[in-house]
């Protein structure tokens, strides 16, 4: 699990040139024209915080979304309201009543109003893509895009107003401004700007040296985290700042707030440094959670430090009263990573690798609502839902048996443990069968789902992490022992009767009428022929750039998830052996389980929670020929799949109209690879050459006056 995670956190920055990988055909500005964005349930780990030290407020992130807390009672903060983004939120800045919010998606600085808790009103966004580090102060928000400084006059929140800038010779972040200074980071080390006129502000000064993490600037010197500790820089002369004092060894410290005499740092826990001589700095106490991950963010109010952890606790709360023996006082958990889903009616079955099932309302699809959930001591990685019943597997515990039959109060009816992993499972009628990591297949009967047991197991050579029932076989996708073949005609007996190794390592699969469609841990999505279960063989293969985590099918489409694009694709398999894309859709963190459930997609994305779009390749975008739509007829396509030519019938109305129709054909990233201004208006079919144009699915757009119809066009 923690080599997972580790994975995990990688995957976010780690985009590696695989320029050979043809297939996969993405668009940097644009996703595909037939996947469109729905809703999201975006929330996760905590990574940054901001404070609102008047009314007693924390505004805290939580994957792809704010909480907004009352800390009146640190002991115990109470959740007042939430704010919902697109990507990963990675700083907040408070003011005002205004919020500050910047995130990995959007990549610029939104504004909201959060003057009523319960309802945070959108005010807009500073126009800075993309915006680095940032800070507020007064009447001016200074941030940092690419190798500059820019400031912003947001007197009028809902208006900013552009009013200076600075340009400098390397990639710059705003960390804090203070006074008449604001320190940006560099790629090691920190500038100093003087920000006194705002219109005209200009570098008076560098410090060379580590890579910074996070700054404070106080009582004339600024303290740096960096990697190696607490490096601490008198700036009494801006133009040539001096290294005064250090003091190891700290935990990786990520950020530093000061107060009167005492720095307080955020690293793997709470370090208190005293710095009363800046020259001498000392470790006084430090604390650490009892969920062991690193701390993000910190800052004060009253006599209590409040920390974002990058873990289970999520909002931490320490009372540092006394800096010599600071204590937990309390703490907020928010939700984790995101694994799997189930989707059963109006309800979203989630699972979390920290918590364990969050129940989420789905009947609004924009606006997916949690109603309520199941913890675990160990989280969990997969589910499935039959009826009122949730088969929820606990990492390294076994299979929990939860009645669902009221989603706001979930209650364990039965519970059977298993000796390995307890990753995923699949139910078929009285049995459960669980892919046990190390420890193969396990087959658990819940006839009585009260008293469930081991009724047999079958050990796998490799790590299984997935399995898929179909009739009476079991498949497992069993990383480095590949695909197996299990049949479970006799459960207590589960007897291997193929098997195929893969070089993807398999994760995942899915299986359909005679095939497999297996992801792999390092990537692609492998089709294997399983028509003789005791042969099976692959014949053909969709290329990802990273780890496929999740494969769902609706013939003749497979919904595949892609780590390192960070996004899903929508796979044509009508010909096994050629896998097409149809269709994608980039994902604001990385993907991991999936399902298709006409017409939605629902994406679990680790960091940021529950994704939902929509599938336009259901129908919604195209228009059969002969379909009338604002008057319009689109024209009817033959042969359709086509291979080096298609005739395009035209209408009486077409002909009719007195403006000339166009024809544009659109690949899956939007990019117009034909148009065609149609001059033969004498009603017979036109034949248009498809030689330059490659397999795969296009969208074929008509324009006739003002209005656009669209007609899938396939070509092989």
């Amino acid at each position: 699990m923690i080599g997972i995670l580790a994975s995990i956190f990688i995957c976010a920055s780690l985009l590696p040139g695989r320029p050979e990988l043809l297939q996969c055909r993405f668009n940097a500005v644009q996703d595909s024209l037939n996947v469109r964005f729905v809703g999201n349930w975006p929330f996760g780990f905590a990574y940054t915080l901001a404070m609102d030290t008047t009314q007693k407020s924390a505004y805290v992130s939580s994957g792809g979304g704010v909480f907004i807390l009352d800390i009146t009672v640190p002991q115990t903060p109470v959740k007042l309201g939430e704010i919902r983004c697109r990507g990963v939120v990675t700083q907040l800045r408070f003011q005002d009543s205004i919020l500050f919010i910047r995130d990995n998606w959007d990549k610029e600085i939104r504004l909201w109003n959060v003057a009523d808790p319960s309802q945070p009103e959108n005010l807009g966004s500073i126009p800075l893509r993309p915006a680095a580090g940032f800070d507020v102060k007064g009447r001016y928000l200074y941030a940092g895009k690419g190798d500059s400084l820019i400031i912003f006059d947001i007197q009028n929140p809902a208006l900013p107003v552009r009013v200076g800038g600075y340009k400098d010779s390397s990639p710059i972040s705003v960390a804090t401004v203070s006074d008449s200074w604001a320190f940006a980071t560099v790629d090691s080390g920190f500038k100093i700007v003087n920000i006194k006129n705002p219109a005209e502000p200009f570098r008076v000064g560098t410090w060379k040296g580590l890579p910074v993490n996070g700054l404070a600037a106080a009582n004339g010197y600024v303290y740096c985290a960096t990697d190696s500790g607490l490096e601490i820089i008198d700036i009494s002369d801006p133009a040539n700042p001096q290294k005064v004092g250090s003091c190891r060894p700290l935990d990786i410290p990520t950020k530093v707030v000061v107060r009167d005499s005492y720095a307080y740092v955020a690293d793997y826990g709470l370090t208190i440094v005293n710095v009363s001589n800046p020259a001498a700095p000392y470790v006084v106490a430090n604390i650490r959670p009892r969920d062991y991950w690193g701390l993000t963010d910190v800052a004060l109010v009253d006599s209590f430090a409040c920390l974002a952890q990058w873990g289970k606790m999520g909002f931490w709360v320490v009372n540092i009263k006394n800096p010599t023996a600071p204590f937990e006082a309390g703490f907020y958990q928010v939700p984790g990573w995101s694994s799997s889903v189930a989707v059963n009616g109006d309800y979203a079955y989630l699972t979390d690798w920290h918590y364990g099932m969050r129940i989420l309302n789905i009947s609004n699809p924009a606006y997916p609502d949690e109603v309520g959930g199941f913890q675990t001591e160990n989280g969990s990685a997969g589910i499935v839902v039959r009826d009122t019943i949730a088969y929820l597997t606990e990492y390294s515990k076994g299979l929990r048996i939860i009645n669902i039959k009221e989603p706001r109060a979930p209650v364990e009816i039965g519970f059977c443990p298993t000796p390995g992993a307890a990753n995923m499972c699949a139910v078929k009628d009285s049995f459960a069968f669980v892919a046990d990591g190390r420890d193969g297949l396990r087959v658990i009967d819940i006839a009585n789902p009260a008293s469930p047991y081991e009724a047999g197991f079958l050990d796998t050579p490799g790590y299984a992490w997935f399995v898929a029932v179909k009739d009476s076989l079991a498949y497992v996708a069993d990383e480095w022992g590949g695909l197996r073949i299990i049949n479970i005609q006799n459960p207590a007996q589960p007897d291997e009767i193929g098997a195929v190794l893969l070089a993807n390592n398999p994760v995942v699969l899915n299986v359909g009428d005679s095939f497999a469609y297996v992801g792999g841990y390092y990537d692609n999505m492998v089709i294997v022929n399983v028509k003789d279960p005791s042969q099976p063989y692959p014949v053909g293969l969709y290329q990802t750039y990273g780890p496929c985590w999740g494969v769902d099918i609706a013939f003749p489409y497979a919904y595949v998830s892609d780590w390192f694009l960070i996004g899903f694709h929508i796979v044509d398999i009508s010909k096994p052996t050629n896998p097409i894309q149809a269709g994608y859709y980039k994902t604001p963190n990385c993907p991991y389980g999936l399902v298709f459930i006409s017409p939605y997609v629902y994406v679990t994305t680790g960091l940021c929670g529950l994704q939902i779009y929509e599938s336009m390749l259901i129908g919604l975008e195209e228009k059969r020929p002969g379909t009338e739509e604002n008057g319009s007829v689109a024209p009817a396509l033959y042969p359709n799949p086509a291979a080096s030519y298609v005739n395009i019938r035209l209408n009486n109305k077409a002909i009719a109209d007195a403006r000339l129709p166009i024809l544009q054909i659109y690949d899956v990233t939007g990019r117009v690879v034909k148009s065609l201004e149609l001059k033969d208006s004498s009603g017979q079919a036109l034949r248009i050459s498809l030689k330059d144009i490659k397999p795969g699915v296009y969208l074929l757009r008509w324009q006739q006056d003002k209005d656009w119809v669209s007609t899938k066009l396939v070509v092989r």
